[in-house]
């Protein structure tokens, strides 16, 4: 008998496997651009507010 020899069945579920995998590392994927831009969108529209109302209404 050979020890590395894999069957047919074993095959298919690896392929499946592989394609969950795969699903759920896109939906990560997707998830974690979601936050770094609503980061980037919160900082950006905090320091353009910023630099609006300082233009706007100068300090004394």
């Amino acid at each position: 008998m050979e020890p590395n020899r894999t069957s047919v069945k074993e095959i298919e579920l690896d392929a499946e496997l592989a394609e969950l995998v795969s699903e759920l590392n896109r939906k990560r994927l997707k998830l974690f651009m979601f936050v770094i831009g609503i980061l980037a969108g919160l900082t950006a529209g905090f320091y353009g507010a910023r630099w609006l109302y300082q233009l706007l209404i100068p300090a004394a």
